[in-house]
């Protein structure tokens, strides 16, 4: 009874993804996909990828589709939407968060609240200012150093804490630019 429980509960979510995948490829085609692509940064072949439904987004870039479609996540993924909840809009652009790790310390110790910016994806060529970002991972939201590399063609991703290494990637997503350090009084 378990095993059958389970298919179908399955099933319902691949139909919920299958759904929202229609709903996306809808606002993808609805826009001009030229437009889309100078607005989120993400490339024409990927929002073609998403528009045909041979893929989705994670939820990051999704969330960034449906605010510059003018739709809510809530629409995307039930295809309803509370007339009492406006589309997806930032009502601040300042957001905060607990940093996780102790990776930035001691600029920034574990537990600290951090404000930061919001940043669109950059097109490949352009590249993120040095600076501290909210990236993501395995851990969910974690806050480290950026600098970009230009004889390596690489961004050197570090921490303050020099127990933790420096890595060197081709390519980051963050989320978010740090703008402060938040501390209680």
């Amino acid at each position: 009874m378990t095993n059958n429980h389970t298919k179908t509960k399955q099933h319902l979510a691949n139909q919920s993804i299958k759904s929202m995948g229609k709903r996306l490829a809808l606002i993808i085609k609805k826009e001009k996909v030229y437009q889309l692509t100078v607005t989120t940064g993400i490339s024409i072949n990927m929002l073609y990828h998403y528009a045909n439904q041979k893929g989705y987004p994670a939820l990051p870039k999704l969330a960034l589709i449906a605010q510059e479609c003018g739709v809510s996540l809530a629409w995307l993924f039930s295809g309803e939407q509370d007339e009492s909840t406006p589309p997806i809009t930032i009502q601040c652009n300042t957001l905060r968060l607990t940093v996780i790790d102790d990776a930035m310390a001691p600029t920034i110790p574990l537990q600290m609240d951090i404000e930061y910016q919001l940043v669109k994806p950059v097109q490949k060529k352009k590249r993120f200012s040095d600076g501290v970002y909210v990236l993501t991972n395995q851990q969910g939201f974690i806050v480290r150093r950026v600098q970009w590399v230009e004889a390596e063609d690489a961004y050197c991703v570090f921490g303050d804490n020099p127990h933790y290494p420096l890595q060197r990637v081709k390519e980051i997503a963050p989320i978010g630019k740090v703008t402060a350090i938040v501390q209680s009084l």
